[in-house]
């Protein structure tokens, strides 16, 4: 991948996108030239996949790629501890069904978590552009 570090045309955004889109050309790879790498994309995978459907679409796409923990200290990174405890709490009440893949049970309400995050001040996307905008130079590299 180029450095994109070096183009001066792109926004912080435009930088995150373009790596995330690189990293899920090439599979999925778990292989990251840094851990601060490794928060960011998976901190825009979990944002961009829930606010596209909820938690439950993140498990669909995701669950199999990180782990729990993975994910939890990623958010917790970029985004702080709430953020860590909302994914953790959506964590332990999906749950996978071989017919119909994940969801919540019956009885719970599927979007606690989902407007937990949406709600949040700031907005978790622009947490993630400031923690990437400070590791600049681990991350895009």
């Amino acid at each position: 991948m180029e450095n994109l570090e070096d183009r001066d045309d792109l926004t912080i955004n435009d930088l995150i996108t373009e790596l995330y889109l690189s990293w899920g050309n090439n599979g999925f790879s778990k292989s990251f030239s840094s851990p601060e790498q490794k928060n960011v994309i998976i901190a825009w995978a979990y944002d961009c996949n829930v606010a596209n459907g909820g938690h439950v679409s993140f498990f669909d796409r995701f669950g199999d790629v990180f782990s729990t923990d993975e994910v939890a200290e990623a958010l917790h990174a970029t985004g702080g501890e709430k953020c860590a405890l909302n994914f953790l709490s959506a964590a332990e009440r999906i749950c996978y069904d071989e017919q119909s893949g994940y969801g919540f049970g019956d009885d719970e309400p599927e979007d606690t978590e989902d407007n937990i995050l949406w709600d949040m001040k700031p907005a978790f996307a622009d947490l993630v552009e400031e923690y990437a905008s400070n590791k600049k130079d681990l991350i895009f590299k």
